[in-house]
């Protein structure tokens, strides 16, 4: 199935943050991205639609230093508000 893989980093400014309320901060993160996902994608510009979206939170780079983000798998559709299956209209988002 067709689909993007988007990724959401935190500005490395906010790992003290990170460090002291990780279920919180993990909450807004995971809310935050979706959010803002759906709100593009449903925009008639892009697709019309509610995707399907799967989302994996790393908390290090390759080094094993902190490093927040969230890999997000994006499908290239989604449903319509009547349930239809709608294309997404541009090949990147």
């Amino acid at each position: 199935m067709p689909h993007h893989h988007l990724i959401f980093t935190i500005p490395h400014s906010l790992n003290s943050l990170w460090r002291y309320n990780k279920r919180v901060f993990a909450d807004v993160l995971f809310q935050a991205a979706s959010q803002s996902l759906m709100q593009l994608l449903d925009s008639q510009a892009y697709m019309g639609a509610r995707p399907g979206i799967l989302a994996a939170l790393h908390t290090w780079n390759q080094k094993l230093d902190v490093h927040v983000h969230l890999h997000v798998l994006v499908s290239a559709g989604g449903l319509t508000h009547d349930g239809q299956w709608a294309a997404a209209k541009r090949k990147c988002l």
